[in-house]
C-alpha cells in the first residue's frame, strides 16, 4: 500500500509538471504575451495548492520485497514507515525527512540523501554503495550490521547516534560534525576525514572515551 501511495505521489507530481509545460507551450504559441502563473494554473485544470505543494507525507506504511530504480523521491516526509528487503538503485531522496522509521535488509546503490533529516532511525543489515549523505542531519539513529562503500558523509551532522558491527570503507567524512556518537565493533577502512568537529566525547571500538578531533579523524579514516 505504501508503494502504491509513493507511485501515486510521483505520478501526480509528474502530471502536474507535464500539464503546466503543455499549457505554457500552447499559450505562448498562440498568444503574444507571457501568461501569468495564475492563468497558467487555471487553464491546466490545477489548483495553486497542488502546484505549490513541495512536500508529501507517507505515514504508518510498509514497503517490502520491492526493487525500485531511478525514482525521484524528493520532498517526502517518511513517518513511522518500515522498509524491508528492498533494493533502491539511483533513487533521489534528497531533502527528505525520516522520522521513527525502520529499514531492514535493504540495499541502496547510487542513491542521493543530500540535505536529509533522519530522526530516531534504525538501519539493520543494510548496504549502501556509492551513496551521498552530504549535509544531512542524523539524530538518535542506529546503523546495526550495515556496510558502506564509497559513502559521502561530508558536511553531515551526527548526534547521539550509534554504529554497531558495521563496516565503512573508502568513504569520506570531511567537515563532519560529530556529537555523542558511539562506535561498537565497527570497521573503518581507507576512508578520508578532515576538519572533523567534535561537540561531545566519542566512544571508539575499544570503549575508550576520546574527544580530540585529530583522534576521531584517525579512527574514521581507519588509522588507529
Amino acid at each position: 500500500m505504501c508503494l502504491y501511495r509513493l507511485k501515486q505521489i510521483l505520478k501526480r507530481k509528474f502530471l502536474i509538471n507535464l500539464a503546466l509545460a503543455r499549457e505554457l507551450n500552447s499559450l505562448t504559441t498562440n498568444l503574444s504575451f507571457m501568461p501569468s502563473p495564475r492563468m497558467l494554473i487555471s487553464r491546466a485544470g490545477l489548483t495553486t495548492q497542488e502546484v505549490l505543494a513541495d512536500e508529501f507525507s507517507v505515514e504508518n506504511q510498509i514497503i517490502f520485497n520491492e526493487s525500485l530504480n531511478d525514482l525521484n523521491l524528493t520532498g517526502i516526509n517518511f513517518n513511522e514507515v518500515k522498509i524491508n528487503n528492498c533494493l533502491f538503485i539511483r533513487s533521489d531522496f534528497s531533502g527528505d525527512k525520516f522520522y521513527s522509521t525502520e529499514i531492514n535488509k535493504t540495499e541502496f546503490s547510487n542513491c542521493d540523501f543530500t540535505n536529509c533529516e533522519l530522526h530516531d532511525i534504525l538501519f539493520a543489515d543494510c548496504i549502501f554503495i556509492d551513496c551521498i549523505f552530504e549535509k544531512s542531519e542524523f539524530y538518535d539513529y542506529l546503523f546495526n550490521v550495515c556496510n558502506f562503500l564509497n559513502a559521502n558523509m561530508n558536511w553531515a551532522y551526527h548526534a547521539s547516534s550509534r554504529f554497531n558491527k558495521s563496516e565503512i570503507r573508502h568513504s569520506s567524512f570531511n567537515n563532519t560534525i560529530i556529537s555523542g556518537c558511539h562506535f561498537s565493533d565497527t570497521l573503518f577502512d581507507k576512508n578520508k576525514s578532515s576538519n572533523i568537529k567534535v561537540l561531545e566525547p566519542q566512544i571508539n571500538n575499544q570503549n575508550n572515551v576520546i574527544n580530540e578531533a585529530q583522534t576521531i579523524e584517525l579512527l574514521l579514516s581507519g588509522n588507529k
